[in-house]
This record gives C-alpha cells, structure tokens and sequence, in this order.
C-alpha cells in the first residue's frame, strides 16, 4: 500500500520521534537538553512555524532524520501576510531543505515555490476534511486543524513506537487563545484518545504546561522518555 512506501522510505529505523510545537513550553530548557541526545533513532518533526528556530538551535539533518509539514497555502486571509515566505525563504532553511523530508497536504497548491526553497523529499497527503488539489493513492491525515497532529500522524504510519511532543500547548500563548473549549481542541483530545486505543501506545508530552494532558498521553520528562 502506499501507506507501506511512506514506512519503507525511512532510512532507518526511527525508535523516537520528537515533534516539536510553537506553544509557550517550546522556551523552556527541554530542547537544550534535548541537543545532548544526539541518536541516529531519534527523528524531529518539527512545525513549519518552529523550523528555522530548531534548526538554529542546531538540530540540523546531518544529525538527526527530521522532517516538517505544511498543511495550507500560509497566507493569512485578513492581510494576505505570507507565512511560507516568513517561515521557509531564509538562509538556515534554505541550507538543510534538500535534507528535511516536507510533507504537504492536497490543500497546499504553492509548489513551485517550496521546490525553489529547496525541498527535494516531499511526500504529499490528503488532509482530511478538506477541498484541494486531486490526487489519489496517498494517506489521509486527520490534523484536526493543527500541524503537529499532521506531523504526528506520520510518525504513526512510519510506525515509531515512542513519539512525544514539545510546544503542543494550545491554551494562552504567543499562538493560540484559549482553546479549552474550542472546536478545535476538543477534536485533537479526542484524536489523542482515538489513537491510543487505535494503535495501543500513548503520546508522551515533555512539558506540564498547556492543555494536551490526561486520556492517551502520559505526561513525563525528556529524561524518563529517553529511557524507554
């Protein structure tokens, strides 16, 4: 199946993958830490709004598998500011891209434009819900509105037995309001707890800050995650 050439692709096998969010718990000292680590099994999955952070901290692919997801076209319909232009088009991206596997949903039509950033492994994929680009014999991907439950949802076909995240708050930060009763948070709590019950391991959050906590995700330290 197609979902078995995205497993098959992985140069090797992943054991960890630590997805990385923009959330308010991105600025604690979990990923300084993080940089001691330094594992062939050990993937990042990070946001395309945290990229050039994590790659400047030196998380950089000729150290780690890494890869990144875009889920639509990044221009903000209120003031068509451009988000790819903001978060791709500079030099450290532009540097590892060729190495960093994207993957981009059937709603994401700039493709011409990554490709000349520089994005040579990239796997397309149906976001679920959606109107977009027809395409056929690739996975379907529900993110529930949000990059790290797309990116999550690769590290589940790539078949990764321990994936945790970083940054995946969704309450009062520099990107998200208050979302505990939002559409959109109560649908990714109920993802997590799906999942969990769908493939039989949790998600393991790093942080104790923000709202991804309780039914299918343990809460936990780098430390303690690393031990599994």
């Amino acid at each position: 199946t197609k979902q078995n050439v995205y497993r098959v692709w992985s140069s090797q096998m992943i054991k960890k993958a630590i997805i990385i969010g923009a959330g308010e718990s991105l600025n604690d000292s979990v990923l300084d830490d993080l940089l001691s680590y330094n594992d062939e099994k050990i993937a990042i999955f990070s946001t395309d709004r945290t990229l050039k952070h994590v790659l400047d901290m030196g998380f950089t692919p000729d150290k780690y598998q890494m890869f990144t997801c875009i889920t639509e076209d990044l221009i903000r319909p209120i003031d068509k500011f451009d988000f790819l232009t903001y978060f791709f088009d500079n030099d450290i991206v532009k540097k590892y891209s060729n190495d960093i596997t994207l993957f981009t949903s059937h709603v994401f039509s700039r493709i011409k434009e990554i490709e000349e950033i520089g994005f040579k492994k990239r796997f397309d994929f149906i976001r679920h819900g959606k109107k977009g680009r027809i395409l056929s014999n690739i996975p379907t991907i529900n993110n529930c509105g949000n990059n790290v439950m797309g990116l999550m949802g690769f590290a589940r076909i790539y078949e990764i037995p321990y994936i945790s995240t970083i940054g995946f708050d969704m309450d009062k930060t520099g990107s998200w309001k208050n979302l505990q009763n939002d559409h959109e948070y109560q649908l990714t709590k109920k993802k997590l707890f799906q999942d969990y019950l769908d493939y039989g391991y949790p998600i393991y959050n790093l942080t104790t800050k923000g709202l991804i906590h309780g039914k299918g995700v343990i809460t936990t330290t780098l430390k303690e995650f690393m031990k599994l």
